[in-house]
This record gives structure tokens, C-alpha cells and sequence, in this order.
């Protein structure tokens, strides 16, 4: 397999006389600067990830393509180590990026972001002009961003420099006494076609010396801390074609966000207070510049400002900046959050009338770090939501039955009766079952009231709460028979999964109909109706297959008696 990399000095000069030669305009000679070393330096490459970059650009000169996987870098930035070298930036693209005055009529650039400046902004481009102004050869240009917006990359922000510092034709020198090595497009040695075109690197060289003369670095070797992102575009202080779905480097953080709430139920239409903690570490060995958190999802009914958000201490943090708080937005910029630091902090909101929960996401991102993504959630709920509630007659015995959907600070509840015929007659308490305090599930309880005397029978739930307030359920009713007409042995099996079944027997021959309730009081089916003869056992049936899981009833109603009987299915 061929070498991904460049021939020595003297190969690539005939390479680039030959290449010349084949049509391209011809220049003077000049010096050709190192481009590469064998290898490109260890951690010049700007690749995050592995493949093609985003999608496929056009014309495919401008096309960035890559596969770090397998070796292929998309974009490079390195430099000499002394003041009298040069910043050298190299691209794959995806088709020969050469033209008449040298390269095509578009751009290759590089933004540049130094940390000692504003980290939410990159300062400086670096430019392959493809345009040829006046008839004459392309041209590498500085140029500044003297009117920078905030970086961002979801989707990627739009700021052009306005301000064009430096500029030298890229074959025959700059305005330095030594002569400048400029830029030039070779084709990548290996056989290397990842956008379906034979690739091309190409590259371009600035020299210090003139960085350091724009006021841009004091030496070479503030370019170690420097950031960039390579991108192509229509104009030569533009980024608006291709680029990588990076964040800037080579030098990246890598962020890591904790959301969470206290508490996370609330009582629905009560007056409250809750609390988002939301910490965002570095777990990288390298220092993450710009930094910015944002939560956009706060609901309309917890009211917070910027006296309501705190910051923990942090050892390793840059300045914090609260740019927004207020309901429903949050956005906190920190300069910098330095290796293994920890960013902590607290928003406590007035939650007013809410009715419905909801989740929200915080983020966290940097100049130099990918955005990375945390929740909580928060359930507005009645203290006790009941689902269901019902009562059924057996023998002697009435059965209650009630479901809750959630509990919050639920003590239990005080199972109460009244008379019918009484009605002026206050309930009495008859027990007390206690509850599960605070819950989002759902939960099923059951109690038996034995030996009632015949007659219509009322009953309620008198729900308590941990703090003492009360709230109270629908009321229920059933009737107790005279009894001792009917013989009702238990279901077997019971709980059971697909088929139970129990046998009855009544005293005289009379019309008897069997039905199945769920616990909701709905008919499920009738079983049986007929007349059975007296003083014989009668089988019945329950099929399960057709039911959901759950408590059912089933009830047998003659002429002279009701009796009831609890089932469980569990499948």
C-alpha cells in the first residue's frame, strides 16, 4: 500500500512542476515549505469522529472528506517551533481543488480562537482565497472577526470577519524579506477516493513572524493553546459549505452534565418551591474554554430570576457570567472550566398553579467540547389521584375495594359507614389502612366489613395526610340479604392465570344469574343464568384469557339472595 503522506522535498517540487505543467498556470519557482511531516505532527489532526463529514458539498473541490478509522484525517492545523517559521493548515477534499489562478473560485479557511481572548468567540481566519482578484494568482489572507457573535454549533453559527488584515499571493511571496511559503494543492499518495472522487490534500502556510507582527500571538508558541475549525465557503472570510461536526481543536474537553430536582412530585395546585440542581464536570485532561449551560424548558408556572440561581465555589472555573434567568430560560457562560472541575448550580423556582409535570433538559457545551445533554422531571399529582372505588355484598360481609394511581405524603385511610335508611346518621370509622406516603405507581387495597346486618350499607374513605389534611372519596353502597339460601364454595385456583372456576348450590329452585365485575364495577360477562336445581352443586367457569391481570368479581344474584366473591387473575 502506498504511503498517506508526502515524498520528501525535492519529489514534491518535481510533483509540483509536473502538476504545473498539465495545464495549471505556471509560477516562479519558490521555495516549498514543509507541509507535513512523516507523519502530520501527533495531535495536529482537527477529526473528532470516524467517516465522511457531514453530508457531501458541491462542487466536490470543496467537499471535506475523511475517515480517522482507517487514517485519513479531513483537516490538520500545525506549526514550527520558533519565531521564524510558519502556521501551516491542510485539507482533504474530495476533488482537485486546483483553477486558474492557482485553486477553484471558492475558499479554504481556518477560524482561529485564543483562549487568552473572549473564549466565546474565535478572533481570527485564515484564508485560501480562490478568487484571483485582478487577473492575478490566489492569495492566503488574515482576516479579523472585529464583530463576533457567540459560537455555537447546533445548528452551526453564522459570523463573518469583517476586517482584512494581511494578504500575499500564494506562489510568489508575501511582504517579508524572506521569501513566504505560500499554498498549493497535491494529490493524496495513498488510493484514497472516500467521497468517490480521487482525494486531494491541499494546503497553505502563514508565518509567524507575521501573526506576531498583526498583534495576533506574542510567539510561537502561544499557537500551542490556539483553537481553529476548518470549514470551506463561497468567500475567503466566510465558513458556509462544508465543515466537520466538531467542536474547535486539536485541544478538546469532554463535558459531562448531571441534571436533577427536589423534590420531584409536587402536589398539584399547591403553593411550593422546588429546586434543579444542574453540575457540569470536565473529565478530560485538557482545559475546556467557553463554556456555556442552557435550559429553555422551564415550566410557565415555576417563576425563578437571576436572585433565585447560585453558584457553588469552584476550583478550577473561569468568571461566571447568569446571562439569562427568567422563566423559562437559563443560559450561564463560564470562561473556562479547567480538567477534572466541577461547575455546581441551583435554581429554585416558585411553583405556583401547575396542573401538569413535565421534563426539561439542560446542556452544556464549549468551544472546544461537544454538547452533551441531562433531564429531570417533575410529576404534578393530587395527593391521592383514586382510580377506582367499589363495594360488593358477600353473605354477611361487604368487600371495598379501591385503586390509587399515586400517592403523595399519603398516611392512609379511615374506611367508614353509614346506615341508609339513615341518612341524617354521621359516618362512623370503622378502621384505619394505612397508605404508602408518596408514589407515582399505582397501588390496590382491599377491606372486608364482616358481619352487617341486612339492610342497605354506605361506605366511604376518609383519606389523611402526613401533614393532617383530609380529603374524601365518592360514596358507596350495597344491600346484605337474609342469607342461608345459598351455598358458595371458594374459587380454585385463586390468583390464577388462565381458567378458575367454583361450584354453588341454592336452597329452592329459583332464577340464579352469575356476572363478573372488574373492580371498577364494569360487567365482564355473565357466566351463568338459569335455573339450577335444588340442593345440587353447579359449576362455573371464569376464562381468563380474554381479561387483563387484576382483582375481578364475581357476583351471584338469585331471587332471594346476592352473594360475591374476589378473583385475581395474574398472568
Amino acid at each position: 500500500m502506498k504511503s498517506r503522506y508526502f515524498y520528501p522535498t525535492a519529489l514534491c517540487t518535481l510533483w509540483f512542476a509536473i502538476y504545473l505543467a498539465l495545464g495549471h498556470q505556471a509560477q516562479a519557482s519558490i521555495d516549498v515549505p514543509r507541509y507535513t511531516e512523516t507523519p502530520i505532527p501527533p495531535g495536529a489532526t482537527l477529526d473528532c469522529g470516524d467517516g465522511d463529514p457531514l453530508g457531501d458539498e458541491h462542487p466536490a473541490a470543496i467537499d471535506m472528506v475523511g475517515d480517522v478509522a482507517n487514517g485519513y484525517w479531513s483537516a490538520a492545523v500545525w506549526h514550527d517551533t520558533d519565531d521564524t517559521g510558519y502556521l501551516y493548515i491542510g485539507m482533504r477534499v474530495d476533488h482537485d481543488p486546483g483553477g486558474p489562478h492557482g485553486f477553484a473560485q471558492y475558499a479554504w479557511v481556518a477560524l482561529m480562537q485564543m483562549p487568552s481572548d473572549d473564549p466565546f468567540t474565535y478572533q481570527y481566519l485564515l484564508s485560501l482565497q480562490g478568487n484571483g482578484q485582478g487577473g492575478g494568482n490566489d492569495t492566503v489572507e488574515l482576516w479579523h472577526n472585529t464583530s463576533a457573535v457567540p459560537i455555537a454549533f447546533d445548528p452551526i453559527f453564522n459570523d463573518p470577519a469583517e476586517t482584512l488584515l494581511w494578504s500575499a499571493d500564494y506562489a510568489t511571496g508575501g511582504p517579508s524579506a524572506a521569501p513566504f511559503h505560500g499554498a498549493r494543492a497535491i494529490a493524496e499518495q495513498a488510493d484514497s477516493a472516500l467521497g468517490g472522487d480521487a482525494d486531494y490534500l491541499i494546503f497553505w502556510s502563514i508565518p509567524v513572524a507575521e501573526l506576531i507582527s498583526q498583534g495576533m500571538i506574542a510567539s510561537h508558541s502561544d499557537l500551542d493553546d490556539a483553537l481553529f475549525f476548518a470549514a470551506t465557503s463561497a468567500n475567503a472570510n466566510n465558513f458556509n459549505k462544508d465543515h466537520l461536526a466538531c467542536p474547535f481543536g486539536p485541544a478538546r474537553a469532554a463535558l459531562d452534565i448531571n441534571k436533577t430536582v427536589n423534590p420531584s412530585i409536587i402536589i398539584q395546585d399547591q403553593v411550593s418551591t422546588v429546586t434543579f440542581t444542574i453540575e457540569v464536570s470536565n473529565t478530560s485532561a485538557v482545559r475546556a474554554e467557553g463554556v456555556v449551560v442552557e435550559d429553555h424548558d422551564f415550566a410557565g408556572c415555576m417563576v425563578f430570576d437571576a436572585s433565585n440561581v447560585t453558584v457553588d465555589p469552584c476550583v478550577g472555573c473561569g468568571q461566571v457570567t447568569i446571562v439569562t434567568a427568567a422563566t423559562p430560560d437559563l443560559v450561564v457562560r463560564l470562561d473556562y472550566l479547567a480538567a477534572g472541575s466541577l461547575l455546581s448550580l441551583a435554581v429554585v423556582a416558585d411553583v405556583t398553579t401547575c396542573v401538569t409535570g413535565g421534563t426539561n433538559s439542560a446542556t452544556a457545551f464549549a468551544t472546544n467540547a461537544t454538547k452533551q445533554a441531562d433531564q429531570a422531571t417533575v410529576l404534578f399529582v393530587l395527593p391521592v389521584e383514586l382510580s377506582a372505588f367499589t363495594v360488593q355484598s358477600d353473605g354477611q360481609d361487604a368487600l371495598l375495594f379501591w385503586e390509587t394511581l399515586s400517592e403523595t405524603n399519603n398516611a392512609g385511610f379511615k374506611v367508614q359507614h353509614r346506615y341508609r335508611r339513615q341518612q341524617t346518621t354521621s359516618f362512623a370509622t370503622l378502621d384505619f389502612v394505612e397508605g404508602y406516603g408518596t408514589t407515582p405507581t399505582s397501588h390496590t387495597y382491599q377491606y372486608r366489613v364482616e358481619k352487617l346486618e341486612p339492610g342497605w350499607h354506605v361506605f366511604r374513605l376518609q383519606q389523611i395526610d402526613f401533614s393532617g389534611a383530609i380529603a374524601y372519596s365518592p360514596e358507596v353502597e350495597t344491600f346484605i340479604d337474609m342469607g342461608r339460601y345459598v351455598v358458595l364454595e371458594p374459587a380454585f385456583p385463586n390468583p390464577f392465570n388462565l381458567e378458575t372456576q367454583f361450584r354453588f348450590a341454592v336452597a329452592h329452585r329459583e332464577q340464579v344469574r352469575v356476572s363478573l365485575y372488574d373492580m371498577r364495577g364494569r360487567l365482564m360477562g355473565v357466566l351463568y343464568e338459569g335455573h339450577p336445581p335444588a340442593g345440587q352443586m353447579h359449576t362455573v367457569r371464569i376464562d381468563g384469557r380474554a381479561l387483563s391481570s387484576g382483582f375481578y368479581m364475581a357476583r351471584i344474584e338469585g331471587e332471594t339472595f346476592v352473594r360475591t366473591q374476589p378473583v385475581v387473575l395474574v398472568k
